[in-house]
């Protein structure tokens, strides 16, 4: 989290200081003027997630339906692991990041379970998972508010240190289900915990 930070604060110095000098060479104290002569103040929280990627309007929808529909997701540009696909960050008006939401797909019985796991940079919790499709039958339980409420607002610590098996609420027979929910749920956990804080 230190090198984010550092290279957030490195990115947001280069942009002011890129924004802050006119074409003549001349000092302009940190605005920046427009083609048509207008002068605008310039946020360099908005250069920095400038240069990530936009959401696509199905995801942007989900975050903010499911997650937290008053802060501005961006795309974090992170390799893609065995199942985490991609991240996304949550920033509220004042440009602090308030949420990380991590999209899996993990191979289920009957075909790829893709979900979101979302987490409260401030709380330091685990704030739950949103099944955005899956094929699965005897499976399908993941769906249910019983099994996801299981994730909502625990903290990360907790499944930091404890060894943690995911309850059950269905058919205990959906083999392949379980052990890959549990699998990628931890993956992401640690994703989280060794990348993102």
């Amino acid at each position: 989290m230190k090198k984010l930070g550092m290279l957030l604060v490195a990115l947001v110095l280069m942009f002011t200081l890129a924004g802050c000098n006119n074409d003549d060479g001349t000092f302009d104290g940190g605005r920046k003027t427009t083609d048509s002569g207008d002068n605008t103040d310039v946020d360099p929280v908005d250069e920095v997630d400038d240069m990530f990627e936009s959401l696509d309007s199905t995801m942007e929808t989900l975050l903010y339906d499911t997650v937290n529909n008053d802060l501005m997701y961006f795309k974090y540009p992170v390799a893609v692991t065995d199942h985490v696909q991609e991240v996304y960050y949550g920033r509220n008006t004042e440009g602090i990041t308030e949420i990380y939401v991590i999209r899996l797909i993990v191979d289920g019985f009957w075909g790829p379970i893709e979900y979101i796991i979302s987490f409260d940079v401030i709380g330091n919790e685990l704030i739950g998972i949103e099944i955005i499709d899956h094929q699965e039958q005897r499976g399908a339980f993941i769906v249910l508010e019983t099994y996801r409420d299981q994730f909502a607002y625990v903290s990360i610590n907790y499944f930091l240190s404890n060894s943690v098996s995911i309850g059950i609420d269905g058919d205990a027979s959906a083999t392949t289900t379980i052990p890959a929910m549990e699998e990628s749920i931890k993956e992401a956990i640690n994703f989280y915990y060794n990348n993102l804080t």
